[in-house]
């Protein structure tokens, strides 16, 4: 009688383990079809689990091997770690230093998006962004922060062929003291620079305006 009380007890937990691990899986995902799938599957998986660990073991065996199992697949679940975009940044400190890419910008686009962080000692830096978009040459002034932060700087014209696009500075930037970073990436292969519209832009960007 005992045994089988202790059995009966080993075969609610794992119920209550069942039960509780799909509710969590599901307010992890959400209450929609996708997450609902998710769960009956993970139920589906873990019953299977339980049972074979049941029929070659005993209840508890069973209940410690389902809670495992269960743990198991509400990792699985958990969504995954946001990354950042950027994975390498080079470091502008001189008016001969350029970064460049090729971009072709999507009808409407009239804005250049860079990722940079500037880098300075007095109120405002020593240094100004300038650019070659293509054959013509632009010249920015950027209400600069500190921190990293993306820029929104007016493109001269449309450009809907693929063009070559690079940025520099102006003015004395210096290295020890006064200098950009511009964020890139491996996965791109070159610095974070893409074109956007202007009803594309949140707040949370630095609007640059075209000298």
């Amino acid at each position: 009688m005992r045994m089988r009380e202790q059995s009966m007890t080993w075969l609610v937990g794992a119920l209550l383990v069942l039960v509780a691990g799909s509710l969590l899986r599901i307010a992890l995902g959400g209450f929609n079809l996708p997450s609902l799938s998710a769960a009956t599957l993970g139920a589906i998986v873990w019953i299977c689990v339980w049972l074979v660990a049941l029929l070659l073991a005993n209840p508890r065996a069973a209940f410690v091997v389902g809670l495992l199992a269960m743990a198991l697949l509400t990792l699985g679940a958990l969504p995954p770690r946001t990354t950042v975009e950027y994975d390498d940044r080079q470091t502008l400190y001189r008016t001969d230093q350029v970064v460049s890419t090729r971009l072709t910008a999507a009808p409407g686009d009239t804005l250049l998006l860079a990722l940079v962080e500037p880098v300075f000692s007095a109120a405002q830096p020593r240094f100004g962004l300038v650019g070659q978009v293509g054959p013509t040459r632009v010249t920015w002034t950027c209400p600069f922060q500190r921190g990293v932060q993306r820029l929104a700087l007016p493109l001269p014209r449309a450009i809907g062929e693929p063009i070559d696009v690079a940025l520099g500075l102006s003015g004395t930037p210096a290295r020890d003291g006064d200098y950009l970073l511009v964020y890139g990436s491996a996965r791109v292969g070159g610095p974070l620079l893409t074109t956007a519209s202007a009803a594309a832009v949140g707040g949370d960007v630095v609007r640059c305006a075209s000298a």
